[in-house]
């Protein structure tokens, strides 16, 4: 028994519509039984094979988008979908380049500890992290600096802490004058 790709044809006074099926065909060729479901219209107006071979092509890193961008909506607690556009365009166009699932892994970590809570978080998306700058974003050294920040903070609290204490004791020291 084969298993083959058939590509059906529908065709309008305005366009040609092509989709795809997988069926399987026993060696006498007399039965065909439907193995995948109907795909989603391969493209118009084109030639079916080039289509067909142009299809294969974008999804040969279906299962690293998938990856990436369920990363994504893990860490940054958003949707998105491996299959839209702009994501498949960008993550597509940076694995071509020879990046690894785990350079867009790194960018998102980066990123989400450098813009969560400030007003670049709204910036948390695959059109922003895996576009244009990713190189740059991937390069990038982890900056501590909201961990210098925090550091900051808690000398300032107990500074403050230790002033209120040093205060109380100077009153306490004059009531007992």
């Amino acid at each position: 028994m084969k298993e083959l790709q058939v590509v059906l044809m529908a065709k309008t006074e305005n366009a040609q519509i092509f989709k795809s099926i997988k069926v399987k065909v026993p060696d006498d060729g007399n039965e065909w039984h439907v193995v995948g479901e109907m795909l989603e219209p391969l493209t118009t107006d084109e030639d079916p094979a080039k289509a067909m071979e142009k299809k294969e092509k974008e999804d040969k890193y279906a299962d690293e988008r998938k990856e990436i961008i369920n990363y994504l909506n893990l860490v940054c607690n958003s949707r998105y979908r491996p299959g839209s556009q702009g994501s498949k365009g960008h993550i597509n166009a940076r694995l071509r380049e020879g990046y690894t699932v785990d350079d867009f892994k790194s960018v998102i970590d980066k990123k989400h500890k450098e813009w969560t809570g400030t007003d670049m978080e709204r910036f948390l998306t695959p059109d922003t992290l895996f576009g244009t700058k990713f190189e740059k974003y991937v390069n990038q050294t982890v900056s501590n600096r909201k961990s210098a920040n925090k550091t900051a903070e808690m000398l300032n609290e107990s500074y403050d802490m230790m002033a209120n204490w040093a205060m109380q004791k100077e009153m306490e020291d004059q009531d007992d004058f």
